[in-house]
């Protein structure tokens, strides 16, 4: 039972499989576990991300360039200094799922 588990424990921190369901039961004094994994679909995981991301670089450029328009100028400080950590933080966000996606490519 022990290389059983292993060998799940090594599926699912590959980050290649999910653990989509776990069964218990009890019959006749000898418990039963049941893992229900899936093999992670990389070529549509890579579609939703590349979307994602293009979603988000969209709405980053924009805040972006609302940041440079008058209009921004005349927000108070406070509210200049979120949308600016914002776009940071977007941009952080962006970075990572730049990342992910050489990963998978990586993978694939």
């Amino acid at each position: 039972m022990a290389d059983t588990l292993d060998e799940l424990n090594e599926k699912l921190r590959s980050g290649n499989y999910h653990l989509i369901k776990e069964d218990y039961a009890l019959h006749d004094d000898v418990e039963e576990y049941v893992f229900h994994i899936q093999r992670e679909d990389l070529e549509l995981s890579l579609l939703r991300l590349q979307a994602e991301k293009m979603r988000l670089q969209d709405e980053a450029n924009r805040l972006h360039a609302f940041l440079k328009t008058s209009d921004c100028n005349m927000l108070s400080q406070e509210e200049q200094y979120l949308l600016g950590h914002q776009w940071n933080v977007m941009n952080d966000y962006l970075n990572t799922l730049k990342k992910r996606i050489k990963l998978i490519k990586e993978k694939l």
